[in-house]
């Protein structure tokens, strides 16, 4: 990892990374829950934290790279699932949906550095919560007419 580090940037990476690797990206309900899930998701981890690093994101690169592989923990485990007895293994099947999930993760991660460059993830973040309160506006709605 030491070839990722610009300079004086080594110094204060490491607290972020030590905090995060140890208490966020091991939280049990946002991570994978088969082995091979977990050495694809803590390898994801690392690769999207080196692509924000070499990239210029110097603040929040780990919880860029946590939020971001929290998203994709559902099609990870369908993907990362084992064989159930009995039942053959579309190996082709498998690989091809890793392989997409894994471009559009790194898709997203050059969005994300592209939006950090750009001073827009405050943006993201209102239009995040826009949605979640429009969300919950509906959902009472529909609550209150079932009744």
């Amino acid at each position: 990892l030491l070839f990722v580090f610009k300079g004086n940037l080594l110094h204060f990476s490491f607290g972020g990374l030590f905090l995060g690797a140890n208490f966020m990206a091991t939280d049990m309900p946002t991570s994978t829950c088969t082995s091979w899930g977990k050495m694809y998701f803590g390898g994801m981890i690392g690769l999207l934290c080196i692509l924000c690093l070499r990239n210029g994101v110097d603040d929040g690169y780990f919880s860029f790279a946590i939020l971001t592989m929290n998203g994709f923990v559902t099609p990870l485990n369908k993907i990362f699932r084992p064989r159930v007895w009995g039942e053959k293994i579309d190996w082709w099947n498998r690989i091809w949906k890793g392989s997409l999930i894994t471009a559009i993760i790194i898709g997203i991660i050059y969005l994300v550095i592209f939006l950090e460059h750009n001073n827009g993830i405050r943006y993201l973040i209102f239009l995040f919560l826009a949605y979640s309160i429009v969300r919950f506006i509906i959902k009472q709605r529909r609550f209150h007419n079932q009744r």
